[in-house]
């Protein structure tokens, strides 16, 4: 399964340098047959051995990929072929191919939701990995507690949202989540920005600037009418590319 995956070149290579030893009767020793094997495997993207390791053994794989969509693995079921007639193969290359999507959903995806921010008001993660992207929720300057950095109420009950601080906070956030999975600010690539007053939008370039240059992520700033709370000045989207990022046992 591995060598089918292989593009033409690098199998040629591996080919043009090896002695294929026969095992048992059934193993392919010959180079123009193997090659046909390996063609047809790699169109039909499993791969059985019938007997051609161990006489009465019979196996079949399944390719494992990444993100990428290129091959990592392989997973393999082996077992008597007295046990392991045609139509028992079949239905083990549905279980197979079944548990490599799962592994490589697992494996190359992961959600994040972080104990210690505001908690989203959503069922929806923090941020999202899958691949080498991560994806970040709208963030907002809101506490554990619910209550905003930046924002100041007066006894008329009236409240000053300084969105500088909200900027700053904001960022810092992001910040925080991306270093938890191993990546940093200077991985994003997409900031999506929304303002409820478009006159903080010099303030907010300000605060920004002490993030981003011009060699920082694209942008996109929006004004609306409305966000979920009526103390958040401004919400912040954003895309970071991070193959370097790792969500080890993370939760979610």
């Amino acid at each position: 399964m591995l060598l089918a995956s292989l593009d033409t070149n690098a199998r040629e290579r591996l080919l043009d340098h090896i002695e294929l030893e026969r095992f048992t009767d059934h193993t392919i020793a010959d180079p123009k047959l193997l090659r046909e094997q390996l063609t047809d495997i790699s169109r039909r993207n499993y791969a059985v051995d019938d007997g051609e390791w161990e006489e009465g053994l019979r196996s079949i794989a399944v390719p494992l990929r990444n993100a990428k969509g290129k091959v990592v693995a392989a997973i393999a079921l082996s077992a008597p072929a007295s046990r392991l007639g045609d139509e028992q193969l079949i239905t083990a290359r549905s279980a197979l191919s079944a548990a490599a999507e799962r592994l490589e959903h697992g494996l190359f995806t992961g959600s994040r939701v972080f104990p210690q921010k505001a908690r989203p008001r959503g069922s929806f993660p923090h941020l999202k990995q899958v691949g080498d992207f991560i994806f970040i929720s709208g963030t907002s300057a809101r506490r554990p507690d619910d209550t905003f950095e930046g924002v100041s109420v007066s006894a008329d009950g009236t409240a000053e949202i300084d969105i500088a601080v909200q900027t700053r906070t904001i960022f810092s956030n992001i910040g925080d989540m991306l270093s938890d999975v191993g990546a940093n600010l200077s991985d994003l690539v997409e900031v999506q920005a929304y303002l409820i007053d478009m006159r903080g939008y010099d303030e907010f370039n300000r605060v920004y600037s002490e993030f981003f240059d011009y060699q920082g992520p694209t942008r996109t700033t929006v004004g609306v009418s409305q966000l979920p709370h009526p103390h958040q000045g401004l919400m912040v989207r954003a895309i970071a590319h991070a193959p370097h990022a790792s969500f080890g046992a993370g939760e979610g």
